[in-house]
């Protein structure tokens, strides 16, 4: 139902209704044909009432969401108004109580439905689940990079992997952040705690759980946010010696889990850990550089020689030194010639003329010697099967292309990783 964001809630609500009628005159005109069973559904009944209960519920969907949007709207823009009314009537009613009391006179017993409730906090939830809602009114414009790339992904077929979500993400179960974009809510259940992907960002934003997205977050979830932030704002990390625990130990309790494991407390790399060394002589061999400051490796398949790991520090890739504390070449030449007989592959065609293919070679290779410095702000969306070349993730269908840099990435390492 992507294709109705661009309608009006009426115009949709019109168009459904004339769906739903024309599905029961199909359902009508089925009934008393073929030489079906008396009292079973044919094939095409069953289809044309699935179809007429989806429309039904598609429809509910969009009523919901109106009547949801009218109290957001009711409550934002006369919220103080009412609130001052609301303490009005309570203050009346106390005075009342002590003019009883004042005057001897029994109070009249007050019949409740349930249990009494703090209304002033109930009234604070349902505010703020309302804002987070609909943090942004119906129909506003959108930037045209999230634009394009909405109209993008309505051309591939989207359909959850979670069995709660039985809706469109859009429609059903959407939440909005900050940011002018969709979370649906069994999949920001699925945030990833990884190192590269924390925290969770939309539009390169952080999203945190103080947020109004916390109330709809589980406590697990809230847990396991807090504890993954403690270990990766920790830049030298302490992990369990013990290969069957190698669980992040807190700079509060180093000393009793080493005793527990049985681990030897020292500096620096263990010059046991055989897996350790074996992963140190492949990145010697492959020219890998180290992190000074979290001793991550990384590998640098194309770019320049400034480095900027995951916990922000800056080094040169040659030598492994802080950024502009040595004396090391920009770039390599092999890498940079690497990179434009990808970047020219994708574009060429295969019978090209041989000056018209060195033409771009050169055009390619002075835009990535000028451009290299690229803060991905312009993407556009190319079709096909592709590679991402940040994850290595296969995508079938679509991949987004940087306008500048000409890199490849699936949507998720756009918005977290680059």
């Amino acid at each position: 139902m992507d294709f109705f964001s661009s309608m009006d809630s009426e115009t949709v609500l019109l168009i459904l209704q004339l769906q739903i009628e024309d599905s029961n005159e199909l359902f009508s005109s089925c009934e008393g044909k073929g030489k079906g069973i008396e009292g079973v559904l044919s094939d095409t009944q069953v289809a044309v009432r699935l179809y007429h209960e989806e429309l039904q519920r598609s429809a509910t969907i969009i009523k919901d969401r109106n009547m949801t949007r009218s109290l957001a709207r009711a409550c934002l823009t006369d919220g103080n108004m009412l609130v001052f009314s609301y303490s009005q009537e309570q203050q009346e009613s106390r005075d009342r109580r002590v003019a009883l009391r004042l005057g001897v006179v029994p109070a009249p017993r007050v019949i409740t439905d349930g249990p009494a409730r703090d209304e002033d906090e109930l009234d604070d939830d349902v505010l703020e689940r309302l804002n987070a809602l609909y943090i942004c009114a119906a129909g506003n414009d959108l930037d045209s990079d999230s634009h394009s790339e909405d109209n993008a992904m309505a051309l591939v077929p989207y359909h959850s992997t979670s069995s709660s979500n039985t809706e469109t993400s859009t429609w059903a179960a959407s939440r909005k952040s900050r940011a002018p974009r969709h979370h649906c809510t069994a999949c920001r259940d699925t945030f990833s705690f990884y190192d590269t992907l924390f925290p969770p960002r939309c539009c390169r934003q952080p999203i945190t759980p103080s947020m109004s997205i916390r109330i709809y977050l589980t406590t697990k979830i809230v847990d396991d946010y807090e504890a993954k932030k403690v270990e990766f704002d920790t830049p030298n990390r302490t992990y369990c010696s013990n290969t069957l625990c190698s669980s992040f130990i807190r700079t509060n309790c180093v000393v009793e889990e080493r005793a527990s494991c049985q681990g030897t407390a020292h500096d620096g790399d263990c010059p046991e850990d055989e897996a350790l060394n074996l992963v140190l002589e492949t990145a010697r061999q492959n020219e890998w550089q180290r992190c000074y400051n979290c001793n991550r490796l990384v590998e640098l398949a194309t770019g320049c020689n400034h480095i900027t790991c995951t916990c922000r520090a800056e080094f040169c890739y040659k030598c492994g030194e802080r950024w502009k504390t040595c004396q090391c070449a920009q770039w390599d030449e092999h890498r940079l010639y690497a990179r434009k007989e990808v970047v020219v592959a994708r574009r060429t065609a295969v019978h090209q003329p041989p000056e018209q293919r060195e033409a771009r070679f050169a055009a390619v290779m002075q835009d990535l010697v000028e451009r290299h410095e690229c803060d991905h702000n312009s993407w556009r969306w190319v079709r096909g099967p592709h590679e991402c070349e940040e994850c290595r993730h296969d995508l079938p269908d679509y991949i987004f292309e940087c306008q500048q840099c000409h890199i490849q990435a699936c949507n998720r390492c756009r918005r977290n990783r680059l």
